[in-house]
């Protein structure tokens, strides 16, 4: 019984910790793409009426994440041909655009970093981590919602940005 007992309030100390990297989503695949602002590494303000009528892929990254950088190579590599849909990496470094310096001259990445420094966009997405990425219709609605990258995440980007 004291085993079931210690048992039991080791999961009640534990719960919170354990959901903490959960986290309920603003929005949802179907869903009006949320209103926002973020101030781009160029000073420009990007805000929803920036994307309105304009297929956009958004990618949540930080410059120290590998999988980030896989991710960013490849959007930057379909920016070059798919000059109808509007790719934003968004940089939740805490260093904003100075993060972003070295990084963007090592791989040769000519997009536009929007920042968020404090991480404050992703998790209207139900977002907790990098990278994830958002597709955006030209509709405005939320396309899709992609954790992580691999090759299926690449495939479903690829297929976006080809409809």
């Amino acid at each position: 019984m004291l085993r079931k007992v210690a048992l039991f309030s080791c999961f009640i100390l534990l719960a919170p910790i354990l959901v903490a990297g959960v986290q309920a989503a603003d929005v949802k695949v179907g869903a009006p793409m949320p209103e926002f602002s973020l101030k781009g590494e160029d000073g420009k303000v990007y805000n929803l009426e920036s994307i309105k009528g304009k297929k956009t892929v958004f990618t949540f990254m930080q410059a120290a994440c590998s999988a980030c950088r896989g991710e960013v190579v490849l959007l930057n590599d379909l920016a070059k041909v798919a000059k109808d849909v509007l790719f934003l990496p968004i940089s939740v470094d805490m260093g904003g655009a100075k993060a972003l310096e070295r990084y963007k001259a090592d791989y040769a990445i000519t997009l536009t970093f929007l920042l968020d420094p404090e991480f404050q966009f992703p998790p209207k997405f139900g977002f907790t981590y990098t990278p994830a990425t958002a597709l955006i219709g030209a509709d405005g609605k939320v396309a899709a919602l992609l954790s992580g990258f691999d090759d299926d995440t690449a495939k479903k980007i690829k297929e976006f940005v080809k409809k």
